[in-house]
């Protein structure tokens, strides 16, 4: 009913990697935090790491990892093509 006519799924990938905790503990805990902030952060606690949170006891977030692995796979690149520049300077006689 919430959806509407909208498309959705279920996303519970985890539940191979960990066991679930009982649904009634999740709501006891999910209700726990009615009216308190939690403070939000896209790599280290987002709504992804909430969920897994309340549904394994485990602040997990596939997304968040997926970002810390591009933008560490980035930086490495950004610092080889600086390494490689200054090389290839060097190597035509240009000082800097």
């Amino acid at each position: 009913d919430v959806v509407g006519k909208d498309k959705w799924r279920v996303n519970n990938s985890s539940d191979k990697k960990y066991k679930p905790l009982p649904a009634d503990e999740i709501v006891k805990k999910a209700c726990s935090l009615v009216g308190v902030s939690l403070t939000y952060h896209l790599t280290k606690y987002n709504c992804e790491h909430f969920a897994t949170e309340m549904r394994y006891g485990k602040a997990e977030s596939r997304q968040a990892q997926t970002v810390e692995t591009v933008a560490a796979a980035a930086a490495v690149g950004g610092l080889s093509g600086i390494v490689a520049s200054v090389i290839g300077g060097l190597s035509h006689g240009s000082t800097y």
